[in-house]
């Protein structure tokens, strides 16, 4: 059969997204015809071939066609500043073939996720194939654990994975799109099943009436449900395994649980944020204290009094076990509260898909007409490979914030540039220069490795946007070409006193890093 053409509208992901007008001009710059006007929520209308007798499947050329034009709209404001200004279609594709370890991932999946409900034949073009990887795990069939097979596949088998502990893998090989999870919405720990719970349904009604927020109220519920099993060997719930699994506030689980010694060692970022988040777990605690103090038969539901540290161990299971999903529920209505369409739950056996920023897995969704919780292969294994979700574009120090590990290598990696505009006359004439031009101050350093090429991809490891932001900062306003090509005649003067300052800057943002350790010795164990 011939091949047909359809012409599939792409709408912007945010219809507030600030770098519409630049999006814009990098699909240009690859080739593409993209929809000019930046107040149209539609970012650009692309020609798909479809091949085959049906259930036809999209062309090769098209389904890269689609990805890169993905890859653009799924772009970050760190991954722009990437992004060469006036570069010929060659110099776009090798910037965009830089940023794929970072973009390419989720650029498919959001392809997946946008052909599903159009042309469902067509999504499974779009899998991960070629950039998601299985690790071959040695499996002992006398310690592995099966799963609940109306849930899960039959392949599927729990292990004890070296350094990551349990894990998921395959005892055959199975194709992209065959599904791994579907569990049923009842069972699902959220908001939902809160409200629909005999045990803590009424008081989850009178805590959100008096105001509490709903994921305060999900957490509180995983705390009675956690209590109300150990209280009893034989009480049926359909969560007790997920809780059970839950690590102790003694383990040291996240970073928000470590000594004040493990976090100064860290640095800065990651103590300030701890100690936020500690500050609004304490403000959480005041809150839950008042509003289960008026709450009639509070104690029974929850088993007791709530402290502190009942809240912090709730925190840290649903930071690092609780996925986000899209759920269309009828909602009982309590004045003044408003259920989002995100809703935060702890599912039972997913929980145990481990972390790789190259799983095979695709996002849980919540498939609102089986009412039930999706997790689908978006790449083949094979046989006796673990199966992993990306937990998302997360950077190592994220990572440990949020889940309590950091990979060995992590594509989403990045040092973080701030550039400290001076305080001297010209600099209003300049802020201005930097806005006109789309020149951020926040920028990041490339993770490697970089392949270096003329023009602007000669810089490697900097990203164009310092460069050009050092110009406006060191050039003289009124002979400037800031999208000049890197040492291009009358700019490389100006450039080599601009990658002088860089140098400076780069050395001061290390020294922090190259501190000895007091004392000296070994470094402590965190």
């Amino acid at each position: 059969m011939a091949a047909a053409d359809c012409v599939l509208a792409i709408d912007w992901p945010s219809l507030t997204d600030p770098r519409k007008e630049e999006k814009i001009h990098v699909l240009q710059d690859l080739g593409f015809s993209p929809c000019e006007e930046v107040e149209s929520p539609v970012a650009i209308e692309l020609r798909l071939q479809m091949e085959g007798a049906p259930p036809r499947e999209l062309s090769r050329t098209s389904r890269d066609l689609l990805v890169d034009v993905m890859q653009v709209l799924v772009m970050t404001d760190l991954e722009l500043c990437f992004w060469p200004p006036q570069c010929s279609e060659e110099e776009a594709r090798h910037s965009l073939s830089q940023l794929s370890p970072c973009v390419r991932r989720r650029a498919v999946l959001a392809a997946r996720k946008l052909l599903r409900p159009q042309l469902a034949e067509a999504a499974s073009a779009c899998d991960l194939s070629g950039i998601a990887r299985a690790e071959a795990v040695k499996v002992d069939g006398a310690k592995s654990l099966a799963l609940p097979r109306a849930e899960s596949h039959s392949a599927l088998r729990v292990v004890e994975v070296p350094a990551r502990g349990l894990g998921v893998v395959v005892l055959e090989d199975l194709n992209s799109g065959e599904e791994l999870f579907a569990i049923p919405e009842e069972k699902l720990l959220n908001i939902h099943s809160a409200l629909k719970s005999e045990h803590f349904g009424g008081l989850a009604e009178q805590l959100l009436h008096v105001g509490l927020h709903v994921e305060a109220v999900t957490m509180l519920f995983a705390i009675a449900e956690h209590r109300r099993c150990q209280a009893s060997p034989t009480a049926e719930s359909p969560w007790r395994a997920v809780l059970e699994r839950a690590p102790q506030l003694d383990e040291d689980l996240l970073p928000i649980t470590w000594p004040i010694e493990a976090l100064e060692a860290l640095g800065e970022q990651i103590s300030k944020l701890v100690e936020e988040t500690q500050l609004t777990l304490w403000a959480l605690s005041r809150e839950v204290s008042t509003a289960l103090a008026a709450a009639a038969k509070a104690a029974k539901c929850m088993g007791g009094a709530v402290s502190f540290d009942d809240l912090l161990w709730a925190r840290c299971l649903f930071d690092s076990r609780a996925v986000s999903l899209e759920i269309k529920a009828d909602c009982p209505h309590i004045a003044g509260v408003q259920f989002p369409s995100r809703v935060v739950c702890l599912a039972p056996e997913v929980d145990l898909l481990n972390h790789s920023s190259s799983g095979a897995c695709a996002p849980p969704y919540f498939d609102n007409q089986r009412r039930a919780l999706v997790v689908e292969l978006a790449a083949p294994v094979r046989s006796g490979s673990e199966v992993c979700l990306s937990y998302g574009p997360l950077q190592s120090w994220e990572l440990l914030f949020y889940y309590g590990f950091c990979p060995e290598a992590n594509p989403h990696d990045r040092l973080i540039i701030n550039v400290d505009l001076p305080d001297d006359e010209g600099i209003s004439e300049k802020e201005v220069v930097l806005q006109l031009q789309g020149i951020p101050t926040e920028l990041a350093l490339r993770p490697g490795p970089v392949q270096v090429a003329e023009s602007w991809a000669c810089l490697g490891t900097l990203p164009p946007q310092l460069l050009r932001c050092f110009r406006v900062l060191l050039g003289e306003i009124h002979c400037l070409d800031v999208d000049a090509a890197p040492g291009d005649g009358a700019m490389l003067e100006l450039d080599l006193q601009c990658l002088e300052a860089i140098q400076d800057l780069l050395v001061g943002l290390l020294e922090p890093l190259l501190t000895a350790v007091p004392g000296g010795g070994e470094p402590p164990f965190w």
